[in-house]
């Protein structure tokens, strides 16, 4: 899955800028596209110094923890994009992850990051 998260390096280079690249997962199709940066978010406001996207790979789920890797998906930081030719010379970019990280965190924490609300009164207290 993808989401919105910091990253240091993101945030020590600057990052976002406007017309930066950076992979996009469409979870529909299973692949990543190449997007650009625009000066503003979907709600209009500036984006905020560090905070990328970032792809969530589950890879083990425990009864308390969820064993997960991590990839910024900045080109020039987690990722690097190169575009190929297909038969019918149509381009389609190429994706690298640079530098993936192996993380754990609790499947309360993991739940949160997944549904990205926090749940109504008598709901299982998922929050971010």
């Amino acid at each position: 899955m993808c989401r919105s998260a910091f990253c240091p390096a993101c945030y020590h280079a600057g990052r976002p800028e406007q017309e930066d690249l950076f992979a996009l997962y469409k979870q529909s199709k299973g692949e990543l596209i190449l997007q650009k940066v625009y000066s503003r978010n979907w709600y209009g406001e500036l984006h905020q110094r560090g905070f990328v996207p970032q792809l969530f790979t589950l890879m083990k789920a425990t009864m308390k923890e969820v064993h997960y890797e991590q990839d910024c998906l900045m080109c020039g930081c987690g990722v690097s994009a190169s575009v190929k030719y297909d038969e019918n010379a149509q381009p389609s970019p190429a994706f690298t992850f640079i530098d993936t990280q192996k993380r754990t965190m609790s499947i309360k924490d993991w739940n949160a990051l997944v549904f990205r609300w926090k749940m109504k009164k008598g709901g299982t207290g998922f929050e971010l």
